[in-house]
């Protein structure tokens, strides 16, 4: 949240140096000009503010447990388990603690900006193994660090068709605020059941009635999930784990939750993430190449003649 609140602010700085920096010049009137320098503003803040980020989830991972207090950035490596039975991925049928999933079809010139038709998220009660000690996890973050599945269709047809046909959708409506709210309210959840599903308000005849139709397409040598595109991400039961979340030292729990909200809350697959110093090194080459552009632009405004 304090980074949302300021990039917004390095956003509106930026454009007014922009507009202030074009006043007096034959481009004076080019208004396009002091927005597009509050962007580049922003795009060199937001990556400065990365290596910030990157730097306190690989600090985090050496702090000794000993010295935790309420509301430290901890991090942890183990194993992630279920406290009750893993939830089942939709379309690969493996036994997961977090998923989400999304049935898109292909994008095209025409094609919204959003074209899911549906997707949910999914969570059961879980907790991470960590210096002999069993941490609860609450929340969940947004799985962008996890690769998307890539499924086949001669064997995850039969599981996706089965999954939408049993599966309660909500309706995506027009006024994505609803939608939103209770996305987040899903990535913020604190009892760690979580079924969310959204589909466009037809998508029983886009998706379900068409799926049914092509079933048995396989057999005859064609692709079943043509029109479709998959996608499926989730943590496996019993995976190992790379976790950076806060502690709340009175439930003795880590809370990995908040979504984009928290960009600093992250969950990776495998021991060796705690030790990447990728992250980092990303950060800071983007930095690098987004404040050297503001730099020049700053430079190349200033220098324009005066009237």
């Amino acid at each position: 949240m304090i980074g949302c609140i300021l990039s917004f602010i390095a956003s509106a700085i930026g454009s007014v140096a922009g507009f202030y920096l074009i006043q007096n010049t034959e481009i004076q009137d080019q208004y396009w000009l002091s927005f597009g320098y509050g962007c580049l503003c922003v795009l060199a803040f937001v990556n400065l503010w990365g290596i910030v980020q990157a730097w306190q989830k690989k600090r985090s991972f050496g702090l000794p447990r000993s010295s935790w207090k309420d509301g430290n950035m901890v991090g942890v490596t183990g194993k992630i388990r279920a406290l009750k039975a893993p939830i089942m991925a939709p379309f690969s049928k493996q036994e997961a603690v977090m998923v989400d999933y999304s049935i898109m079809f292909p994008r095209g010139i025409d094609s919204p900006s959003d074209n899911r038709l549906c997707f949910g998220i999914m969570r059961t009660p879980c907790a991470v193994e960590f210096e002999g000690q069993s941490y609860k996890i609450q929340g969940m973050p947004v799985l962008t660090e996890l690769k998307v599945q890539v499924l086949s269709p001669q064997t995850s047809f039969p599981a996706a068709l089965e999954f939408v046909s049993a599966a309660e959708y909500q309706p995506m409506l027009n006024d994505p605020t609803e939608v939103d709210r209770a996305v987040s309210a899903a990535y913020k959840d604190s009892d760690g059941d979580v079924q969310t599903h959204f589909a466009v308000p037809d998508y029983k005849l886009l998706v379900v009635d068409k799926m049914k139709a092509q079933a048995g397409d396989n057999l005859r040598g064609l692709n079943p999930f043509r029109g479709f595109l998959l996608e499926e991400r989730f943590v496996p039961h019993d995976a190992e784990v790379s976790i950076n979340g806060t502690f709340l030292a009175s439930q003795n729990v880590i809370d990995i939750g908040g979504g984009v909200n928290k960009p600093t809350h992250s969950l990776k697959i495998g021991h060796g993430a705690s030790r990447s110093n990728w992250p980092i090194i990303k950060a800071s080459i983007l930095a690098f190449i987004f404040t050297s552009a503001f730099v020049v632009a700053t430079y190349v405004l200033a220098m324009l003649p005066r009237n």
